[in-house]
């Protein structure tokens, strides 16, 4: 993410960190079950839950959800619909006349991709959303970005780069950044596309080009480690043909391909 900062676990830091969100949580469950009607206790926990006074012009329907509070701000006119949640340790600034749908998660934390890390920090990037924009239902923005003036981002977008000003962006995608660095596991002949992770209860988790293959537990798990040792490319070669024929039968018995 851009202007990534990190916060190390188990410090002071990160305790005072631990210690706002239990705060936090705990006014916005009693923000929550307030009677609809109640504008100014509404108000009063928003206020205590950001820290400092909150414009007049400012509506947020409840349920509402944050964990931080401290790292949110807040132009004029702002309207947030139901359900939403903010995850603003990295800080989130909105703009003017912006209008928010329901179920949106403006989230600004999160932790290192790389798993020999991803314990020991939090990480957090500001997101800025600037006047006059719209975010459609149950879109997410996610840590670092900025979107333009004017802009819209459709209903159940996943945000993850900049949007220009007075643009319109819709859909979800999966997209492989990267391949992490493995952490006790092994290839299986890489042409193939096979590998096996093994897991801490003993258990082996076979992968055939990125997706679950099969799981081994107990005595076969034990065999098939064994065999690893000793014959791999045999074992390798038996695995690649098991798998074969039961993606073979699977086709077969498909509805499609039934005559």
């Amino acid at each position: 993410m851009r202007n990534e900062q990190r916060l190390r676990t188990r410090t002071h830091e990160s305790r005072a960190f631990a210690e706002r969100v239990q705060l936090v949580m705990n006014l916005t469950s009693r923000l929550n079950v307030l009677p609809f009607d109640d504008l100014d206790a509404r108000r009063t926990l928003l206020t205590e839950i950001f820290g400092k006074p909150i414009p007049d012009s400012l509506s947020i329907l409840p349920p509402f959800y944050c964990d931080y509070g401290l790292g949110t701000s807040f132009g004029e006119r702002v309207f947030i619909n139901q359900g939403c949640f903010f995850l603003d340790y990295g800080g989130i600034t909105i703009g003017d006349r912006v209008l928010i749908g329901p179920r949106v998660t403006l989230c600004t934390a999160g932790h290192p991709v790389e798993l020999d890390e991803r314990y020991d920090f939090i990480t957090h990037a500001p997101i800025v959303i600037e006047d006059d924009v719209w975010i459609g239902a149950a879109a997410t923005i996610t840590p670092g970005v900025t979107i333009g003036r004017g802009s819209v981002v459709g209903a159940g977008a996943v945000v993850a780069k900049d949007v220009p000003p007075l643009s319109v962006v819709t859909a979800t995608s999966v997209v492989e950044r990267k391949r992490l660095k493995s952490v006790g596991s092994s290839s299986m002949g890489t042409a193939e596309g096979f590998a096996f992770i093994t897991r801490p209860d003993g258990s082996v988790v076979i992968t055939h080009r990125g997706r679950v293959a099969t799981t081994l537990r107990g005595q076969r798990a034990a065999e098939f480690l064994d065999e690893v040792d000793d014959d791999p490319q045999g074992l390798m070669a038996r695995v690649t043909g098991n798998y074969k024929r039961g993606n073979e039968r699977t086709a077969k018995q498909h509805p499609r391909n039934r005559h």
